[in-house]
């Protein structure tokens, strides 16, 4: 996993992405991940809406798609009601949801998930798809 997002380099063998190598990809290859680590590194003063902010302009969004894509992604992991919170005051499966969510923000291709469900629990699971 490590190796598949970018964070240790491969001392032999390859991951291809469409017949590619994703070392010769290089940026190509991370703007169409999404990751999701296990662990919650998360800014403990920003608010979620600003933590999903900041991952937009991390991934070069537009500031008016990312302003869109953030109500949307907070909506569907069950957070737009606290969007203006700060992380610090939240549960461990808020941070959990959010950290979905900065995973799926950028509408990428792949999903590399370390653990989402861990943390969650029945009063924090994800809503439903409608």
């Amino acid at each position: 996993m490590n190796i598949l997002t970018g964070n240790l380099k491969a001392t032999s063998g390859w991951i291809l992405c469409d017949g590619k190598d994703i070392r010769e990809m290089g940026r190509e290859f991370r703007g169409i991940l999404g990751y999701m680590p296990q662990q919650q590194a998360l800014y403990p003063n920003f608010t979620a809406e600003g933590f999903l902010a900041y991952i937009a302009a991390l991934r070069d969004m537009k500031r008016a798609e990312a302003a869109g894509r953030i109500s949307q992604v907070l909506a569907e992991v069950g957070l737009l009601e606290v969007a203006g919170d700060k992380v610090k005051s939240f549960s461990d499966g808020m941070k959990q949801r959010l950290l979905i969510a900065q995973a799926v923000l950028a509408e990428p291709k792949a999903l590399v998930l370390d653990e989402p469900t861990a943390g969650l629990d029945r009063s924090s699971e994800l809503p439903s798809a409608t």
